[in-house]
């Protein structure tokens, strides 16, 4: 199970990490819009970006500490599901493993009935031997009644061929004992003799009558012998015919059921093969599933013990997180507070900008009054010596009240600002700009304030002087590009009259002007 320190992290880091107080920066004013000079300034309003950022990181780090407790609750119950996932994985495979128990059952009981049926074939053959034994016998003891009937009408011939010749001898010698015993001796013919004749004759009569009869039942029972024998002989064929009849369909049978019942015993020896073999996959499996429930188990055992031990640094984080909630709210209480007193110091910073804002703006105007009294002045005593010395001296004047008042109305740091200004200026002058001209030199040293307007002034009576380098100088005054990078976005750019500026400067050798004013041409109104 993943877990995550998200949460004890952010609790560690508020209870060792103290925020720090809200802390006011030093206000400064904005540097002046639009004023030709700088000097030193006040304080501007306090931004109150300090406490908002303290508040918003606080605000991060409670967002970040949810984000890593819904993490944790998210794994846990990706780790659960993964866990009944796999349950029912060994469900389905315990499911499986019982459908092939089942078919190896049926298997068997196919196997079963085939072997009945084998069985039951073997008694039926039994049977049929019986049936088939039992007909042979009765065919041998009919065989046998034929032969004793055979032997009755040999023996009945024999006594019958025994009895014709016997009995007439018997007769002639009954007769004859008769006639010698009723035979007077010789020359004594009598009665005697006569009635011994008679009674031979009658004997011979019934002797004759006697066999006569004795043929004739012997004939007749001849004959019952004969059609019982015949009989006989039909009824034996016919058995034989159906005996060897069923014996062909009972050894047919037999090779069908002997076939059936090999096919059956390969069958069952196929069947058992399988059903060891799925005997051995079903042990291993139920050694599989055995183990991957007591795994289950294990991990189930230990996710719950996980579970609570989680569930209890969960409240106790919870806990924590609120206590550190109650505090942040606190303190965003306390720098609300603050940053309300912020708020009021820079509104009163806002008011003094405003005076000092609308001072600059009366010197302003007054300066202007003053340039355009000097110059109507110079127009006016253009060749006079001594009105020039005058000039310069109003405008020396001129200047140094512009700069004191200034000087008193911008800050420090804008001071820093309109030297880094100046020195941005500075690479950009030719080489001719260097030459001994008082106008242009006392024109640089109020550029490097930031008196531009002053600046123009004089740089401008040097260019009416003839001097290419005043031209490119104040050419600088009026481009956009040059009082961006000097950081003067108080003064108006002019770069129509910038590039006019610069155009004399190139006529007059300048070369630095040309590429001044091939920057200007994509850039005019």
């Amino acid at each position: 199970m993943v877990r995550t320190a998200a949460p004890a992290a952010f609790i560690a880091a508020m209870q060792t990490a103290a925020l720090p107080p809200p802390r006011l920066p030093d206000a400064t004013l904005a540097p002046e819009t639009g004023g030709p000079s700088s000097g030193p300034s006040a304080s501007a309003p306090p931004s109150g970006d300090g406490p908002r950022q303290e508040l918003d990181l606080l605000r991060e780090r409670v967002k970040q500490a949810e984000a890593a407790t819904a993490q944790a609750v998210e794994d846990r119950e990706r780790a659960q599901a993964d866990a009944q996932r796999e349950l029912a994985d060994e469900h389905a495979l315990g499911e499986t493993l019982q459908n092939q128990i089942a078919r190896t059952s049926a298997a068997y009981t196919v196997i079963l009935q085939a072997w009945r049926a084998a069985r039951d074939a073997g008694g039926l053959i039994e049977s049929t031997d019986a049936a088939l034994a039992a007909e042979r016998r009765r065919a041998n003891e009919a065989v046998e009644e034929v032969a004793a009937a055979q032997d009755t009408i040999r023996r009945l011939v024999n006594r019958l061929k025994v009895s014709a010749p016997v009995e007439p001898p018997a007769s002639g010698q009954r007769g004859q004992e008769t006639g010698q015993a009723a035979t007077p001796p010789t020359g004594e013919i009598g009665p005697a003799s006569a009635s011994g004749g008679l009674e031979a004759h009658r004997w011979h009569g019934s002797a004759a009558a006697g066999t006569s009869e004795a043929d004739a039942d012997v004939v007749s029972e001849a004959a019952s012998l004969r059609e019982a024998l015949d009989s006989q002989r039909t009824q034996s064929s016919i058995l034989e015919a159906a005996l060897r009849d069923v014996a062909d369909k009972n050894t047919a049978a037999l090779g069908s059921v002997r076939a059936e019942l090999n096919a059956a015993r390969a069958e069952a020896k196929s069947a058992q093969d399988h059903a060891r073999a799925l005997e051995t996959a079903l042990r291993t499996e139920r050694e599989r599933a055995d183990d991957a429930s007591g795994r289950i188990a294990a991990a189930e055992t230990l996710r719950a013990a996980e579970d609570d031990a989680e569930k209890a640094s969960l409240r106790k984080r919870s806990e924590e997180l609120q206590r550190a909630t109650s505090a942040a709210l606190e303190e965003r209480e306390t720098l609300r507070g603050q940053l309300t007193a912020a708020t009021a110091a820079a509104d009163q910073a806002q008011e003094l900008l405003a005076t000092q804002t609308a001072l600059v703006a009366d010197l302003r105007k007054q300066r202007s009054m003053m340039a355009e009294q000097v110059i109507a002045a110079r127009l006016r005593a253009q060749d006079d010596e001594a009105e020039a010395a005058r000039l310069r001296a109003a405008l020396a004047e001129a200047t140094s009240f512009s700069t004191a008042s200034v000087k008193a109305a911008n800050s420090a740091d804008a001071s820093a600002r309109d030297a880094a200004g100046a020195r941005a200026l500075q690479p950009a002058v030719p080489p001719a700009s260097r030459e001994p001209d008082k106008l242009v030199q006392r024109a640089v040293e109020l550029l490097e304030r930031r008196d531009y307007f002053a600046a123009r002034l004089l740089l401008a009576r040097a260019v009416e002087n003839g001097n290419p380098s005043a031209a490119f100088r104040l050419a600088e005054t009026y481009d956009p590009g040059v009082l961006a990078v000097a950081g003067a976005f108080g003064v108006k750019p002019d770069p129509k009259r910038a590039r006019e500026l610069y155009d004399v400067a190139a006529k007059a050798g300048v070369a630095a002007a040309l590429d001044r004013l091939h920057n200007l041409r994509g850039e005019a109104p």
